[in-house]
């Protein structure tokens, strides 16, 4: 069994796989203690099992110390992406050991998916595009604020404007000021990631990669412009986690 762990800016996302299958997984805040207030899709409360392989990747240090510690202190032999294994894919980026783990590992998880090309976009506290040729290389992409990154920040900087809770717009033209930034926060986010993926996919010349979507933010914005993402995975850098396992074990 393997226990998978992405160590997010906002969030913790854990998920237990046997056999080559998803068999659960939890979430907490990135601002807890480890371990609690483990908490599964539905709500149920899940306590760590101890011990184990577990696979660790972190875009946020000071969590991510806590977490290795904790799982050490629980018997767990854990491995850390970036650090105890390098990405499967070659990476053409400068330098490769500034990639951020969860975008090479969510670039491997959608080509092993699907194929390459593929343009793999993760919906979190920043919106990255990640670009996988038809050789499977990686070739960057591009680096956003992300979503609910923007509504905070603009409820911060303009004091007549909410932070609104954001929920899908029934139209661009906004009559009211929530209408108004919903559709602008949304709609335009969702535009920006169009806009985005086409050039990207110009720049590759691969006009027809497919585009697989994860992070909190991607089910939302996968509604407010079909045909935006041809897939949408939530759990994709876990299952990125699981990929590398399971080759390492070939």
């Amino acid at each position: 069994m393997l226990l998978a762990v992405d160590v997010g800016n906002s969030r913790v996302k854990l998920a237990w796989f046997e056999a080559g299958r998803l068999r659960a997984h939890a979430n907490q805040t990135a601002h807890t203690a480890p371990g609690v207030g483990l908490v599964c899709p539905s709500g149920c409360r899940l306590d760590l099992p101890a011990g184990g392989t577990a696979y660790l990747s972190s875009v946020y240090p000071p969590a991510a110390h806590a977490w290795l510690d904790h799982l050490l202190e629980q018997g767990w032999r854990v491995r850390w992406a970036g650090v105890d294994f390098p990405s499967p894919l070659p990476l053409d980026y400068d330098p490769p050991e500034a990639l951020g783990t969860d975008r090479w590992l969510g670039a491997l998880a959608a080509t092993r998916l699907v194929g390459g090309p593929v343009l793999s976009v993760d919906c979190g506290t920043a919106t990255t595009l990640n670009v996988v040729d038809a050789a499977g290389v990686f070739r960057g992409g591009a680096i956003a604020c992300g979503l609910g990154t923007s509504r905070d920040a603009l409820a911060k900087q303009a004091s007549a404007l909410p932070a609104l809770e954001l929920s899908l717009p029934a139209h661009a033209l906004g009559r009211t000021t929530d209408a108004g930034l919903a559709s602008g926060l949304i709609l335009g986010h969702a535009a920006l990631i169009a806009g985005l993926a086409d050039q990207l996919r110009a720049e590759v010349g691969q006009p027809d990669c497919p585009t697989v979507a994860t992070g909190g933010w991607s089910g939302l914005l996968a509604q407010a412009r079909p045909g935006l993402f041809d897939q949408v995975e939530p759990d994709l850098v876990l299952w990125g986690l699981h990929q590398v396992f399971m080759e390492e074990r070939r």
